[in-house]
């Protein structure tokens, strides 16, 4: 659902400030949502809502009680004459939702509904996106000192969206400095060169594999005594393909992360290479990334650091 999708990249950009706890609640009530579990979405955004008011309470040093209900909360947000009018407003309508969702008796007319959820979400977002410019965001906690060509194609799904600002998350807890072809400077007169000269400046190259085209059915070498029937093929974007040979070119080290449902081919099936190549589950890792990946990370983060300092 694009809604949902725009909201939640919304949120990740935001990460930078909202505490891991807030972002998994963030997560879970835009996957409940899409998963149709209303009530369960609006709960979830309600704690989250409370989590925000709650930081921006500590960032204006407004004392508050811990476990202050959603609307005592907005009372002292009210309290502080900070907050514009039309958006307390909001609040309240969301503190009513948030109410119904805790104690509806099963009627109909006192159930969360899909609109109810969807005005939760949307209250979240507003109120996250005042609060960016009102939060002062805290400095990463390990410098950038490695630049990484990040070849992926944009996220058309919640989960895969989730999952790459998880991963670009861990990377800048890494010390990793993203680097990608993207719009407003990407040319269609000379693509192939600008990536070639964006990766000249890198120290490794990240290949990252979600689909992008799923086939029901596909024939390989049709009518022909070789013909084979592939169904339910996941195709990932080209420009992994493209941009996997470039790195490959150019000798740079590569990691290769694969969604296990791609189908396998060129740089996600090739063998004996100097890259090295792992699976994941988009869906599992979406809910925030697994240790095994992490540790996978930050063991070829080290490698290529170790080679950059060889070469230096």
């Amino acid at each position: 659902m694009a809604h949902t999708l725009e909201i939640g990249t919304r949120f990740h950009r935001h990460s930078d400030w909202l505490t891991r706890g807030l972002i998994v609640l963030a997560d879970g009530a835009l996957t409940d949502f899409e998963n149709e579990r209303h009530r369960e979405s609006a709960t979830k955004a309600g704690v989250c809502l409370e989590g925000v008011l709650k930081k921006l309470f500590d960032s204006w040093q407004t004392s508050y009680r811990e476990r202050q209900t959603f609307g005592e909360l907005i009372g002292t947000a009210r309290q502080t004459g900070q907050l514009p009018p039309a958006l307390l407003d909001r609040l309240g309508e969301a503190n009513r939702i948030r109410i119904r969702a805790a104690h509806h008796s099963g009627e109909p007319w006192e159930q969360v509904n899909e609109g109810d959820a969807l005005l939760m979400l949307n209250v979240l977002d507003m109120m996250i996106t005042w609060c960016s410019a009102h939060i002062q965001a805290s400095p990463p906690s390990v410098p950038a000192d490695l630049f990484i060509f990040l070849s992926v194609g944009s996220g058309h799904r919640l989960e895969q969206e989730q999952f790459l600002q998880h991963l670009r998350t861990e990377l800048r807890n890494l010390g990793v400095d993203v680097r990608s072809l993207n719009s407003p400077s990407f040319s269609e007169d000379r693509p192939f060169d600008q990536v070639r000269d964006i990766m000249s400046q890198c120290h490794g190259a990240l290949v990252v594999g979600l689909e992008r085209s799923h086939a029901y059915a596909v024939f390989e070498r049709e009518q022909s005594k070789r013909q084979k029937l592939y169904a339910d093929q996941y195709i990932p974007t080209a420009w992994n393909q493209i941009e996997g040979a470039i790195a490959s070119a150019i000798n740079l080290p590569i990691l290769v992360l694969k969604d296990q449902r791609l189908h396998n081919e060129g740089i996600f099936e090739a063998e004996n290479h100097r890259h090295r190549r792992e699976t994941f589950d988009v869906r599992e890792e979406a809910r925030g990334l697994s240790p095994r990946l992490k540790e996978i990370l930050s063991h070829w983060t080290i490698h290529v650091r170790t080679l950059t300092r060889k070469t230096a």
